[in-house]
């Protein structure tokens, strides 16, 4: 009951969601005469700027995992500015329905001993919809709508690629590994893991790809200067103000050079390349243990 609850709930949000954006599409065409900008690319800056909204699939020529992402700025009414905040509120839910659904597993129709998530599942066999492209789709659109003016200025700067190191348990690493244990490699990194140690603790390595940060600064009528910085990956939103509009710079683009960490804590080889699993050296994995041990 609870997992058609969920689905339910999906389908829903996703159909509210998609009719908002082509709302938004509307909008954004019927505010044409506002200033709009790109930091990159020619052509209609609004016309480009809904078709990365609306970006909730894989087009032909994208790769697995790879987004569509281009920067800049649009000026735009409050009711288009509240739509795109009715439109991350959507984005939000759709990805905390999916975060439930994520916990819940169903038997492949089609490959015995395989399961998927109920997320994977439903997509494919229930909605029919294998190129749904769930990080373009939760991707929030930054509004600057905190002061009824433009910012005076936003810098865009590509910030370096980096990576993020998750602490994962024995139990952890065995229940993702299993699910593809019909893999090789896969099966050969279970019986690896079933010679250590129960309560070791794993290293889950996550490339951090390089992006777009926005610096943002207001200046406000008593000189006073307010500033943010946030990531951006689409157009952002900014309330449109006669005969102003904040000065666009950037970005530097091109991935700049990683430089090898000094305090290396991850062995070279990984325990499973395909999940990109690792051990902790030695040294590290007693510390490591007690730190995760105290976190829960």
């Amino acid at each position: 009951m609870e997992q058609t609850a969920l689905g339910i709930q999906f389908n829903e949000t996703l159909a509210a969601l998609e009719e908002a954006l082509q709302a938004l599409t509307v909008a954004l065409r019927a505010e044409q005469g506002l200033p709009a900008e790109l930091a990159q690319g020619e052509g209609d800056a609004r016309e480009t700027a809904a078709q990365v909204y609306c970006a909730v699939e894989y087009d032909d020529t994208q790769s697995a995992n790879e987004t569509i992402s281009c920067v800049g700025a649009i000026a735009a009414t409050p009711s288009t500015l509240a739509l795109a905040r009715e439109i991350n509120g959507l984005k939000d839910r759709l990805a905390a329905t999916k975060k439930e659904m994520d916990k819940h597993f169903v038997e492949h129709p089609e490959k015995t001993g395989v399961s998927l998530s109920l997320y994977a599942y439903h997509l494919r066999f229930n909605l029919h919809r294998p190129r749904l492209h769930f990080v373009q789709t939760k991707r929030r659109i930054l509004v600057l709508d905190q002061y009824p003016y433009p910012p005076k200025r936003i810098g865009l700067v590509m910030a370096s690629s980096d990576r993020k190191i998750q602490t994962l348990s024995w139990q952890a690493v065995h229940d993702r590994l299993i699910r593809r244990h019909e893999a090789p490699a896969v099966a050969e990194a279970l019986d690896v893991l079933a010679s250590l140690p129960r309560d070791e603790v794993f290293a889950h390595v996550q490339d951090a790809a390089p992006h777009v940060r926005a610096n943002i600064a207001w200046v406000h009528s008593d000189r006073s200067i307010t500033r943010l910085q946030r990531r951006v990956s689409m157009p952002l939103l900014y309330p449109h103000k006669e005969g102003e509009k904040p000065v666009l710079t950037g970005p530097r683009l091109g991935a700049s050079d990683r430089v090898e960490r000094l305090d290396v804590k991850i062995e070279a080889a990984p325990l499973c390349a395909s999940h990109r699993i690792y051990r902790y050296l030695p040294e590290y994995r007693e510390q490591k243990k007690r730190k995760s041990e105290g976190s829960v």
